[in-house]
């Protein structure tokens, strides 16, 4: 017997309820179809096609969305990298006690390995530039500010 299986993909669906609706509406009166009509499948595949784009403009705006958070993220990291080395100068090249104010996490002068870590410790940095404005740099190539932390805090 063969197989008349409802499509598992949306696009499969849509044009399979294409077919369905052109039919009961052409020959479900001749064929005797007095429930399912064309009359009332044609606003069910209609609906379909307006979630569908509704599903695929959401998608859209997700995948903006998340590509904002990477950039927004990949922007953290270096400041964070950079300020390490800035403060490295004064504050040594190896963990110390010295370093704790930094609010960097884990004792540790590596760029902190998750996302939460970074974006807490970007409101850390904040924190300690602007209790230590004689640590900020600011030149064409080297930005480490509290306003450059507090706006990567931000984004």
């Amino acid at each position: 017997m063969a197989s008349n299986a409802t499509p598992k993909l949306v696009n499969d669906l849509l044009t399979a309820g294409e077919g369905l609706c052109t039919g009961l509406e052409a020959d479900g009166a001749a064929v005797g179809i007095k429930q399912n009509t064309g009359l009332l499948a044609r606003p069910e595949l209609e609906a379909l096609k307006t979630a569908q784009g509704t599903f695929t403009d959401a998608e859209t705006a997700t995948t903006t969305t998340y590509a904002a958070l990477h950039d927004a993220d990949l922007a953290a990291s270096s400041f964070i990298g950079t300020a390490v080395h800035v403060f490295s100068i004064t504050l040594g090249n190896t963990w110390s006690s010295a370093w704790l104010a930094t609010g960097l996490p884990d004792n540790s002068l590596a760029v902190p390995s998750t996302q939460d870590k970074r974006y807490a410790t970007l409101g850390k940095l904040n924190t300690y530039l602007t209790n230590h404005p004689d640590m900020e740099v600011s030149t064409k190539k080297i930005i480490v500010t509290a306003a450059l932390a507090d706006t990567l805090y931000k984004a």
